[in-house]
């Protein structure tokens, strides 16, 4: 011990070898028997004033073998069979290790600067620490991860699929059950930098292989950026960035299965008073050659109403419920989408009422080359910015909006080739049941016209789950097809007479 100035300072050393169980037990952890094991070899040395022992810088090494702790935020105990933590006065720094949760493994690398005093490292308010890590695995299954809860069997995606509907799932608020799953989570206000690398991440039902991305973190953000990967099938590239930075939510209560990732002390869980942070999210990102079907399936209430190739660009930003999911009056995004090589599905929808009333071929409707276009989410509707429908006989445009809802508001424009539309049930509707359009059809069909197509405007109303068509420019397809037959007819006299008419 020494006396500088008339402020005693101590120095000292400790080495030996720490049971980790009988530790646990004197600090009067909280832990069933059995359920902490391993110990620590340590050869620490230590400097600092008397009358502050939280000032006491720690210098040395830890080094860590067979260690097994409980976590309460994962399904089985944290192992670490073998690790050295590096002492530095300040902070800490461990290089790469393995770290296992049940059937789950990953290595980690680590560095925490401007720990030590703990007093101001994990101070509640303006934390001194700051962190930098990598992570890596070949396979991680979140669902295996994380502790089971009643509610386990429903996918997040299914959450947000049913919560932008207004629906529910077996009768049950999405609103309610995310909250019970997801509730609770609150960012740090330390600074994290990152980089994780998985070669398959699980989230059931979606997979992500060649995973990769950046973390930020600092005063309570999270930003996510430089992510690549595939899912379904296709590339995915983006980023996003969580901000719980605002005014706290109502919520006072954290969820039972509830991960919180800020705590002062570790393993101290926040209390049941604590108002849950409120959480805003904004995001970019592009999804290429993906498949459509499985898509809509997972984040949609449509099943794979649509079929092929998917690429999906959007930016937007939205707040967050406790659960996380977009509040509907906030959920905003634009961007473009465009399916190819695929198909509409015929069981139910716009696109089986507009078979239907039309009493079109199904082929001319149900294969499609290309759809889509430009798109804007606002005020709980997807409009629509003119987007591009063509397949192999029948092309258009369509403009409006889908209702997150459900509700249908479109405006489609069909060109409708002579020989298709001839074949639907048009002509008997427009032609007020004689017979005489369809007669005109049948001349031009074969003919010189039969290239040419009449463009058919209907709109399409009422629900995805009941939809209403209704033919909007019924005179003008008339027009058309008698002008077509009237030049047809011309035609016909002008090859009779020698190509100018007889004149």
């Amino acid at each position: 011990m020494r006396d500088l100035f008339g402020r005693p300072q101590i120095k000292g050393q400790l080495a030996g070898t720490a049971d980790l169980p009988r530790l646990a037990s004197l600090a009067g952890a909280d832990a069933p028997a059995g359920s902490i094991a391993g110990q620590a070899d340590y050869d620490v040395q230590f400097e600092g004033p008397t009358g502050a022992p939280d000032a006491i810088r720690p210098r040395g090494t830890v080094r860590l073998a067979d260690v097994r702790v409980p976590y309460a935020s994962f399904r089985n105990p944290v192992e670490i069979p073998d690790a050295t933590v590096q002492l530095t006065g300040t902070g800490l720094s461990m290089d790469r290790f393995a770290v296992r949760s049940g059937e789950q493994a990953a290595s980690l690398q680590a560095t925490v600067q401007d720990l030590f005093p703990l007093s101001e490292g994990l101070a509640e308010a303006d934390p001194t620490l700051s962190a930098t890590f990598a992570l890596t695995a070949d396979r991680l299954d979140l669902v295996a991860l994380y502790p089971e809860a009643d509610t386990s069997d429903v996918a997040y995606s299914q959450l947000f699929a049913a919560h932008l509907s207004g629906g529910t799932l077996d009768g049950q608020s999405p609103e309610a059950v995310a909250d019970e799953m997801y509730g609770g989570v609150q960012l740090p206000a330390y600074a994290v930098e990152g980089r994780v690398e998985v070669g398959t991440l699980r989230n059931d039902p979606q997979r992500f292989d060649d995973l990769s991305f950046d973390v930020q973190m600092d005063d309570r953000r999270l930003r996510v950026q430089n992510l690549t990967g595939t899912t379904y099938e296709g590339t995915l590239a983006g980023s996003l960035t969580l901000d719980q930075r605002g005014a706290t939510s109502a919520s006072v209560r954290p969820a039972p299965h509830s991960v919180w990732l800020a705590a002062a002390a570790p393993g101290r869980v926040p209390p049941a008073t604590t108002p849950a942070p409120a959480s805003a999210l904004t995001y970019d990102f592009e999804l290429r050659d993906a498949q459509a079907g499985a898509v809509l399936e997972d984040w949609t209430t449509l099943g794979r109403l649509v079929t092929g190739t998917l690429t999906l660009d959007a930016d937007g930003e939205t707040a967050l419920t406790d659960g996380f999911l977009p509040r509907t009056e906030a959920f905003t995004a634009v961007g473009q989408s465009l399916v190819a090589n695929g198909g509409l599905s015929l069981d139910v929808g716009p696109a089986q009422a507009l078979v239907d009333a039309l009493n079109l071929p199904v082929a001319s409707v149900k294969e499609v080359n290309r759809l889509g276009g430009p798109f804007a989410i606002e005020d709980g509707q997807f409009r629509l910015n003119t987007w591009d429908f063509g397949g192999p006989r029948v092309n258009g445009q369509l403009n409006g909006a889908l209702g997150l809802g459900g509700g249908v508001d479109l405006e489609m424009t069909l060109q409708v080739p002579l020989s298709v539309l001839s074949k639907s049930g048009l002509p008997g509707r427009l032609g007020g049941g004689d017979g005489q359009l369809g007669a005109l059809l049948s001349t031009l069909v074969g003919g010189d016209a039969d290239a040419e197509a009449v463009p058919v405007t209907v709109r399409l109303g009422g629900t995805m789950r009941d939809p209403s068509v209704e033919v909007l420019n019924k005179d003008a397809i008339v027009s058309t097809i008698r002008s077509l037959a009237k030049e047809e007819g011309l035609n016909r006299l002008r090859d009779l007479f020698g190509g100018d008419g007889g004149e």
